[in-house]
């Protein structure tokens, strides 16, 4: 019998810049509770969610928002994450992410006071999140002064490095 295959296909992450103005709202988050299934409704271990079956048996995670660099929330506001169903790039939570902290770029979506998070992009665990929040941080300071963002790709594949490069910026008034 054939077997279907299925999973979470993401590109190269924006840069945080291009992340934080694509979304709606921006925050750290930490997991407060999950709300479960019964046994019968949870997915095999190791398996997508079908049907009615719950990838690790959450239905939803209940987040408590820490901080927020973009948005109307508020600290302590509570946010409600629907589960990913392990192969949809939406991400998936269980028991043991309770008390751990993630740092989202969240698009809103009408109609639902309820959250999904992407696994694809910058979305992740706080612990790994420095770069972005070095960032985040100093959005404040530096904003509507001169800066620059992004990221310097070759237009055809080299080995060349790119460190140690000067790169000149030609703009409509200035160089």
């Amino acid at each position: 019998s054939l077997r279907t295959a299925e999973a979470c296909s993401c590109g190269a992450a924006p840069t945080v810049l291009t992340a934080f103005d694509n979304s709606d709202v921006v925050v750290i988050v930490s997991a407060v509770s999950v709300e479960k299934t019964p046994p019968e409704k949870t997915a095999p271990t190791g398996r997508i969610a079908e049907e009615d079956k719950y990838v690790d048996g959450v239905i939803s995670t209940s987040m408590r928002v820490e901080q927020v660099f973009k948005g109307t929330l508020k600290v302590g506001d509570e946010m409600i994450f629907l589960q990913g169903g392990g192969a949809d790039c939406i991400w998936t939570f269980d028991e043991k992410d309770i008390g751990k902290k993630f740092l989202f770029y969240l698009r809103r979506f009408e109609k639902s006071h309820r959250w999904i998070a992407i696994t694809c992009g910058r979305n992740k665990p706080v612990e790994y999140a420095a770069d972005d929040l070095l960032y985040l941080n100093n959005l404040d300071k530096v904003r509507n002064k001169t800066r620059i963002s992004g990221t310097l790709r070759f237009q055809y594949e080299t080995n060349e490095s790119r460190a140690g490069r000067k790169i000149r910026i030609v703009g409509t008034n200035s160089t």
